[in-house]
């Protein structure tokens, strides 16, 4: 079964009969019997390129050891043929680590299109059970060609599998040469389990009439209306030479130290200039995604996304602190009527971080 497994996993390893060819008549001299002092050489020579070809072409149970022991195996075959060393790369189908194991589950061609399956599980033997949900591996990984054309990517969730208990993206790919040829790298660095969301309501019975604000330079906008649309007071203002980024006066009702470095924190609310704004700190994101979906619901239940929102960072010491304040622009004519509105949020949390150092190699063609 263990031989069988491994049969499977590596039979895109084999060489072709050009290469075998081409280590036979390097090792046995192609150009003719070498002088007498040599004969040990050749026979030394032999020997690694019938352990070359064995690994290669029928020992496939013998290739996992090589390739956990890579400086030792690229010796051999440079003893044998530093051309050949430098042309090839084991092909990698599973790698773990931190009790996490990577695999490539398959790989579909479509024209100049590829669509690659990989799979993240708990490691065989590990008590950790980390992975048990929705993950994400937080733009960490990296795609890389080897011997092939130039290409863009990218790579997103699929599905979380019970059964197996393994989690499941998929790779996108497009090559710009029109036709596969080489191996592809995906590695990761970091991966974020234990996901969850949670629906809370937002307290409103203490929206504040006016509010101090402070000035921040903006990491992100978003809104489903333009910008130039927006009331005076909360339009955005160029940056300095010194810090090009662009500024937004923003609700000044908490101190940062106040705010929960691993969760989220509500920070106030206030209603002013006919607009509702909400301002939540997600705490420190470097190792977390934490988001919020934040809806209104008016007296006929009708549900509301904000109109905009802007975010910023704002750091303590070795502490950054992302903030979001969302807008909701005329949707309520005054304070008053704030008791006719309730408000939720559906809170989403990334729960574990865990870093290490996943890749795996593999055949498009």
């Amino acid at each position: 079964m263990f031989a069988e497994k491994y049969r499977r996993a590596y039979d895109e390893v084999t060489p072709s009969q050009q290469i075998v060819s081409a280590v036979l008549r390097q090792a046995e001299g192609a150009q003719g019997a070498p002088p007498r002092r040599n004969r040990r050489k050749i026979r030394t020579m032999t020997a690694a390129a019938a352990v070359f070809l064995a690994v290669c072409a029928g020992g496939f149970a013998v290739l996992p050891v090589c390739a956990a022991q890579i400086p030792a195996f690229y010796r051999v075959i440079e003893f044998v043929s530093p051309g050949l060393a430098d042309r090839l790369v084991p092909v990698e189908k599973s790698s773990s680590s931190q009790g996490i194991t990577m695999e490539v589950e398959a790989v579909d061609l479509q024209g100049d299109a590829a669509e690659i399956i990989v799979s993240v599980r708990d490691e065989e033997g590990s008590a950790l059970d980390r992975i048990h949900g929705p993950l994400d591996l937080f733009d960490s990984y990296h795609l890389s060609g080897i011997g092939a054309d130039q290409f863009v990517g990218g790579c997103n969730f699929l599905t979380y599998d019970e059964e197996t208990g393994r989690a499941y993206f998929k790779i996108e790919v497009h090559s710009s040469g029109g036709e596969w040829a080489g191996k592809l790298r995906f590695s990761v660095r970091e991966i974020l389990c234990n996901k969850r969301k949670e629906r809370r309501t937002i307290d409103l019975s203490d929206v504040r009439e006016s509010a101090e604000t402070k000035v921040v330079q903006l990491s992100g906008t978003s809104g489903m209306m333009d910008e130039e649309d927006l009331p005076v007071s909360l339009q955005r203002t160029e940056g300095t030479p010194d810090d090009p980024r662009w500024q937004q006066a923003v609700l000044d009702l908490m101190d940062v130290e106040d705010c929960a470095a691993e969760d989220f924190t509500v920070t106030g609310s206030a209603y002013m200039d006919g607009v509702l704004r909400l301002q939540i700190c997600m705490g420190d994101t470097r190792h977390a995604d934490r988001h919020v979906e934040e809806v209104l619901v008016d007296a006929a239940g009708n549900e509301y996304c904000a109109d905009f929102s802007v975010s910023w960072q704002e750091e303590i010491g070795e502490t950054s602190y992302q903030f979001y304040e969302y807008w909701f622009i005329n949707k309520i004519e005054n304070r008053e009527d704030l008791e006719n509105y309730s408000l939720y949020g559906i809170f989403h949390n990334s729960g574990e971080s865990v870093e290490g150092q996943w890749a795996v190699t593999f055949r498009v063609q």
